[in-house]
């Protein structure tokens, strides 16, 4: 038995044949031109704090957790919401900061919504467990990807110019060159590096021409689309065989980046498989379902 995530994540052969317009399509979604494309909206700016990226997936769930704790009546505020024990974790300032910007833009997005499903359960089918989706409410099913972005450090330009009146080695220089066309995401690590090659004289001037800059993650992914339509096939099993819910729509939501995808189901079947969701339904639970499936 495996888990949605993992069948919609490593089964590419599978879903490359029964999704051809998904690469395509992919790229279309994550295109913002000025509020051009009609299914993708800014909701919100993008976050700026920084953090650990090993513990990003830590603070998404976390986040998450508050938002469901507060919707379940179980707190008015992240105050209220013990989260450092029902995770066994110590968080550090700029971290809650986050968790609670995070949790707030979900409950603005959701916590109002009518017939409002946090965590909503689909049976499972063949090699796929029991699942739990993200968020559901009023024929909408959402998933919360909440990647980030990458901030990293570079030597500039100007720096060089301005290490032209300085009395530095040739040795010294190159080392530096070498670290030119390198970034580095880890501010301190670079500012070490930098000093290290230079000396422990390095001046304030000197960090005044180091450039910082973001560069943005792949918003939303083929991957979360798929794992969509794994719980539509799941759903779609179960209402065969009694009432279920009625999924008419699709969201992706990332409380990071500000951005909400959302588009009726019809219209991502056809643009990703030319064909009905039914279609793509039967074809994911005839092959979940099938014996001896393997990558």
């Amino acid at each position: 038995m495996i888990s949605e995530i993992f069948f919609a994540k490593f089964y590419n052969s599978f879903w490359k044949e029964l999704l051809p317009g998904r690469e395509y399509y992919v790229r279309k979604i994550n295109k913002f031109d000025q509020g051009k494309n009609e299914n993708l909206k800014k909701t919100y700016a993008m976050m700026q704090m920084e953090e650990v990226s090993e513990r990003r997936a830590l603070i998404n769930d976390i986040s998450f957790y508050v938002f469901r704790e507060i919707c379940w009546g179980r707190g008015a505020t992240i105050d209220d919401v013990n989260f450092k024990e029902a995770f066994n974790v110590d968080i550090d300032h700029n971290e809650f900061n986050i968790i609670d910007v995070m949790s707030k833009r979900l409950l603005e997005s959701f916590s109002g919504r009518n017939k409002l499903e946090i965590s909503p359960i689909f049976n499972g089918c063949g090699i796929i467990n029991q699942v739990r989706g993200d968020i559901f409410y009023e024929g909408t099913l959402v998933e919360i990807k909440a990647r980030g972005y990458t901030v990293k450090y570079q030597l500039t330009k100007r720096f060089f110019e301005f290490l032209e009146g300085e009395s530095l080695s040739g040795e010294v220089v190159e080392k530096l060159r070498v670290m030119e066309g390198k970034k580095h995401e880890n501010k301190a690590q670079f500012i070490r590096a930098v000093k290290d090659a230079i000396g422990p004289e390095l001046s304030k001037q000197y960090l005044g021409v180091i450039l910082k800059f973001f560069r943005v993650r792949s918003n939303f992914k083929g991957l979360d689309l798929q794992q969509l339509l794994v719980y539509g096939a799941l759903n779609y099993m179960q209402r065969q065989v009694k009432n279920s819910r009625s999924i008419e729509r699709f969201q992706l939501f990332n409380p990071r980046t500000g951005f909400l995808w959302e588009m009726d189901v019809e219209g991502v079947a056809f643009a990703l498989g030319g064909c009905s969701s039914t279609d793509i339904y039967s074809e994911i639970i005839n092959f979940i379902s099938s014996d001896n499936k393997s990558l």
